[in-house]
């Protein structure tokens, strides 16, 4: 998208309402501390809870409106790597397909 002064305007920060959530104002005791509310950010702690885990996420502006906002979303499948998300610990691992 783009607008009249050819500025290239984000389909996924246009088309979603913006969250405010307060400042952390007292000390916080958690499992795993995530620092940034983008994709990657925001689906780790999403596994860490289901795996169980307090989880804190931090993020110092919108969430998902740094990379994750101004993403394509390609997918690729001529890298010849393969990942996955460990469904106990929501760690992913990438590894290089033989």
């Amino acid at each position: 998208m783009s607008n009249l002064s050819g500025k290239h305007i984000s389909y996924w920060i246009d088309s979603t309402p913006t969250a405010n959530f307060p400042s952390l104002s007292n000390n916080l005791s958690v499992d795993v501390a995530i620092v940034g509310a983008g994709i990657a950010g925001i689906t780790a702690a999403r596994l860490l809870k289901r795996a169980g885990k307090t989880v804190a996420v931090i993020e110092s502006q919108q969430i998902s409106t740094g990379v994750s906002g101004h993403t394509t979303a390609k997918v690729t499948s001529l890298h010849q790597s393969a990942w996955y998300i460990q469904p106990d610990t929501g760690i992913v691992i990438i590894r290089k397909n033989p």
